[in-house]
């Protein structure tokens, strides 16, 4: 996945509210793939969360894994960590 170094964080950012988004209508799988995807690109700007940030990044990953499992949001988070940009705003905006 690239994206140009100063949009990562506000990018990967979003994506985080679009998977706590997705979990709030029932959608883990895609909530995965997106947490996955928003990693990638905070990773790649040398990002970490707020502490503002942190306790709903940490809510929704334990939202996913109750609904679907650690082995399938292990599972589809590597799935959102190899997915293009235009996927993930796909993912993030299907319904």
């Amino acid at each position: 996945m690239f994206v140009d170094f100063d949009y990562a964080v506000a990018i990967g950012s979003s994506f985080e509210a679009f998977a706590a988004l997705a979990v709030d209508q029932g959608r883990c799988e895609e909530a995965a793939q997106l947490m996955g995807a928003a990693e990638v690109l905070l990773e790649s700007a040398g990002a970490s969360l707020e502490p503002g940030e942190r306790a709903l990044h940490e809510q929704t990953i334990t939202t996913i894994r109750s609904g679907i499992g650690q082995g399938r949001l292990a599972d589809l988070w590597t799935q959102g960590r190899t997915m293009s940009i235009d996927d993930a705003v796909q993912c993030a905006l299907s319904s």
